[in-house]
């Protein structure tokens, strides 16, 4: 039996086991014990279901790193929701905070997984390789500082876990527009995202020193920073959906809209030292709209270009015609070796895909000179090889 095979039969017979204790403990009005049984059964079907949706990317090699950091994480979720279950921490020590840092722990897990899995695949991405590497590095950045605000001062108050949760919410926001900001590095030139990195990093450092010191100074500067973050890591991204000619126009009135939202939001936090500006709140969450729309309507245009650009791979071929260069004849001769049928010149003839050599996408037909896929510049082909 297979892996999967065997998650699919965990997760089948989990769901059959809480189905059955959940109707036996509503029928006799049963004890903590059967729920709990009940929530161990769903608890591991749903750990099933995740493990099976990890156990699809590791036969890729680029994507294999993200599956088993993720089926790690399934795994850590799902021991400690036990724990949360049988409540294993009152078992064996005498206090009830814990058992929240235990929660709190499972809700870092779960807050961190997911982007560091998709910053993990960007690092095997030649356009998005920079990317992926600060992505990775805030993830665990953040969730290390999480981990330590639940352990040493859980939440709930205002304390170092409190500050700690805070700071790694700064840390998180601050590393994904740093991150955005070099996406394409090393494949395109842009000398202008250093400033949205910058900002990124004077923004990370008024955060923290916020967090940890007053909070109410450095409002204006902290909007400034931050709107110019944004501004440039939207614009580096928004460069890099392939669009048509006829398309561009929604990615210059998506920019445009970024920057006035941008511009309007550090009008209202310096003219609300003296008054409340009203016109720039409305005029900020109009132009804040028609960005949020624009950026989704790159989205689906840049996956619908790239769909349009991947064609089918042309047929299995099984000869080919060709003019023998030593006697001038015109013959069909099939892949692999042969020899010529007017002068017996031997011939070895093989055809290949042409396919990026990063993310090994079809590049069929394509006009272009980078991989719609990845970015990869496309000037010189493979070699193709010597026998088929």
């Amino acid at each position: 039996m297979t892996v999967r095979k065997a998650l699919l039969w965990l997760m089948l017979v989990s769901l059959a086991l809480s189905a059955a204790g959940g109707a036996l403990a509503v029928l006799t009005a049963g004890s903590d014990t059967i729920w709990r049984v009940v929530g161990t059964g769903l608890a591991a079907a749903i750990a099933a279901g995740l493990l099976l949706a990890n156990s699809l990317v590791l036969d890729k090699e680029k994507s294999r790193a993200s599956g088993l950091l993720g089926m790690a994480a399934v795994v850590a979720a799902f021991l400690l929701t036990l724990a949360l279950i049988w409540e294993l921490v009152r078992t064996f020590t005498s206090g009830r905070r814990d058992e929240e840092s235990i929660a709190l722990t499972l809700f870092a897990v779960l807050l961190a997984a997911l982007p560091t899995m998709l910053f993990l695949r960007l690092s095997y991405v030649a356009s998005a390789r920079w990317a992926g590497q600060v992505g990775v590095t805030t993830c665990a950045l953040a969730f290390v500082t999480m981990l330590i605000g639940s352990w040493w001062d859980p939440i709930g108050s205002s304390t170092a876990g409190d500050k700690l949760w805070g700071s790694a919410g700064i840390i998180g926001a601050f590393g994904v527009l740093a991150a955005a900001s070099v996406a394409g590095l090393g494949t395109v030139r842009r000398h202008w995202r250093w400033a949205g990195v910058l900002a990124s990093t004077a923004g990370l450092a008024m955060g923290l020193i916020g967090v940890w010191a007053d909070p109410q100074e450095g409002g204006f500067a902290m909007v400034l920073v931050t709107g110019l973050a944004v501004v440039v890591a939207h614009a580096n991204l928004a460069l890099l959906c392939p669009l048509k000619k006829d398309q561009r126009w929604v990615r210059i009135v998506t920019i445009a809209a970024v920057v006035f939202t941008a511009v309007l939001l550090d009008a209202s936090a310096w003219r609300s030292r003296e008054l409340d500006w009203e016109a720039a709140n409305r005029g900020a969450g109009a132009a804040g709209i028609v960005a949020a729309c624009g950026s989704l309507a790159l989205v689906i245009l840049a996956r619908l270009n790239r769909r349009m650009v991947s064609t089918k791979a042309p047929p299995s071929v099984k000869d080919i015609s060709i003019v023998c260069p030593w006697c001038q004849m015109r013959q069909s001769v099939p892949l692999g070796e042969s020899s010529c049928g007017g002068c017996g010149l031997r011939f070895k003839i093989a055809v290949a895909e042409p396919r990026c050599p990063t993310c090994d996408y079809l590049l069929y037909m394509l006009k272009s000179d980078r991989c719609p896929e990845c970015g990869t510049p496309i000037d010189v082909q493979p070699p193709l090889p010597s026998v088929v």
